[in-house]
């Protein structure tokens, strides 16, 4: 959960500020490119202020080009926040409300689980959490960046970091913690324009009336690429820096279909799955099909064991030879 924004300094970046904000986020995220999507976050012409807090973390808040130039502080919406350690750029949830596809990894959560993280002092994420994980990649690696949402409620209210990659995941059996909260709903961060999209509540975040379970389905985006109209409805007043204070969104409708992602399933067992798609199921290892996944995990634990063997006790002998 981000708590620091002490210290704060803001300065207004200028066009070739901007255009070089836009280039490193496009290195960064690269379905930015697709269709033109850097333009629903950040436009050539819009208002970017850059804040530099005391940690030497950096916010950026961007206003809509049409009021730029006459822009105040209750204008500008916070999208990106980059961080001292590594310099990489975290999208906040009101950019992901924007571009849900942003970041290509999804983590499902049991609705109950959400209030664990939304408080003043919030839990990381734990496995055992989790219904389902949905990688547009087909794996994930220890510290990539994930959103988090809530199975029914296709928003993302949080965004995290992986503690595991998959293939460690599924060796360890899919216990502890799967990741580590960076900003949440109800943080500092989301504090600054405080918005509630439709089932963000209070103390929670709930499913939506008719939503299906997986992102796969109700995502924000169409399947060749372009913003929904649903989508828009919520996106437009992020983007325009509206419904401050509390705010609700009503009448937005659950978002439109997208592309194919991969699946992932979670736990605990108990945890329906929905029926099989035309897609092949992925295992949680990466590139490996549920039939030789045992024969990996053998190979790995023999290897580790080996590790651990002194040099004179090699070679190892079979029962028989000596």
């Amino acid at each position: 959960m981000y708590q620091s924004l002490e210290g704060g300094r803001s300065n207004r970046l200028k066009t070739k500020a901007v255009k070089e904000l836009r280039k490193k986020l496009l290195r960064q995220f690269e379905s930015l490119a697709i269709d033109d999507r850097i333009d629903l976050l950040v436009p050539v012409k819009s208002g970017v202020n850059k804040i530099a807090f005391r940690n030497k973390d950096v916010l950026y808040c961007v206003c809509p080009p049409e009021v730029a130039r006459s822009a105040t502080t209750d204008d500008f919406v916070p999208l990106f926040l980059e961080q001292r350690a590594g310099r990489q750029f975290i999208p906040t949830i009101f950019a992901l409300w924007t571009v849900p596809s942003l970041l290509p990894l999804s983590l499902y959560i049991h609705p109950d689980v959400s209030s664990k993280l939304v408080k003043p002092r919030p839990a990381d994420l734990f496995f055992p959490g989790i219904q389902h994980i949905e990688a547009a990649t087909g794996s994930f690696d220890k510290g990539d960046l994930c959103s988090i949402c809530v199975t029914g409620n296709a928003l993302p209210f949080a965004v995290g970091r992986m503690n595991y990659s998959s293939v460690s995941a599924a060796m360890q059996r899919r216990q502890g913690v799967a990741a580590k909260l960076i900003h949440a709903y109800r943080d500092n961060l989301w504090a600054i324009r405080r918005m509630q999209p439709p089932g963000f509540l209070d103390g929670k975040v709930i499913p939506l009336p008719g939503v299906g379970e997986t992102k796969d389905a109700h995502d924000a985006e169409t399947s060749d690429g372009s913003a929904s109209t649903d989508a828009a409805s919520v996106s437009s007043i992020v983007a325009s820096g509206g419904a401050a204070d509390d705010e609700t969104f009503d009448d937005v409708p659950p978002p439109a279909p997208t592309a194919e992602v991969k699946h992932f399933d979670g736990v605990p067992p108990s945890v329906p799955i929905e029926e099989e798609t035309p897609r092949i199921r992925e295992s949680c290892i990466a590139g490996l099909t549920v039939e030789n996944e045992m024969d990996e995990l053998m190979l790995r634990t023999s290897l580790q064991a080996l590790k651990k063997v002194p040099n004179a006790e090699l070679p190892l002998l079979l029962n028989g030879e000596g």
